[in-house]
């Protein structure tokens, strides 16, 4: 019997997924506070790494221009950047945003 899943292993082989559902991840580096969306959709979580998974998209399959936006607060002021980048099913994206602390003038 041949097992398609990649599994761990120090653990048996789990089949409670079929075979083509593949995880695809996005990792994001952020400020603390900062919101993020994906693809236009407002996401919950905190702190300095955010990972989001899905299994929606399937082998060979892509989201392509697929939009991440963050924003943050730097000196009273709402700054926000804006990435788009092509999602392959099963891999795994890892995105850093970094804001400039002195990029925004002081009032």
């Amino acid at each position: 019997e041949q097992v398609d899943a990649i599994s761990d292993d120090s653990e048996p082989a789990q089949r409670s997924e079929p075979a083509q559902s593949v995880v695809t991840v996005v990792k994001l580096h952020v400020p603390e506070d900062a919101s993020v969306s994906l693809a236009g959709n407002e996401t919950r979580g905190s702190g300095t790494v955010r990972t989001f998974r899905t299994t929606q998209l399937k082998p060979g399959q892509r989201w392509s221009d697929y939009t991440v936006r963050v924003s943050t607060e730097i000196n009273g002021q709402r700054v926000s950047r804006e990435r788009t980048i092509d999602v392959e099913a099963g891999t795994s994206n890892e995105l850093t945003f970094d804001f400039d602390q002195t990029a925004v003038a002081k009032n």
